[in-house]
């Protein structure tokens, strides 16, 4: 049998037997950059509506983002 697993999972293969499934609060890189980017463009347009209160939440948001606190960390 074949089996294919992405180069940017977060799991090995190995992990993947076992069941890589049984927690859906690892995501791939690529899911937290988009989930960032989105994040950072509704900041922008809540700014550029005059809503800032709303904007200051969602930058504060973007901030406490996994992917940035690792890449924060790692360039340390």
């Amino acid at each position: 049998m074949i089996r294919i697993a992405a180069l940017n999972a977060s799991s090995t293969v190995e992990d993947d037997h076992e069941g890589s499934f049984k927690s859906h609060k690892t995501q791939t890189k690529e899911a937290q950059e988009a989930e960032a980017f989105a994040l950072y463009h509704k900041a922008l347009d809540l700014q550029k509506h005059d809503r800032f209160e709303e904007s200051a939440k969602a930058y504060h948001e973007l901030l406490e983002a996994r992917l940035l606190r690792e890449n924060v960390v790692a360039s340390s």
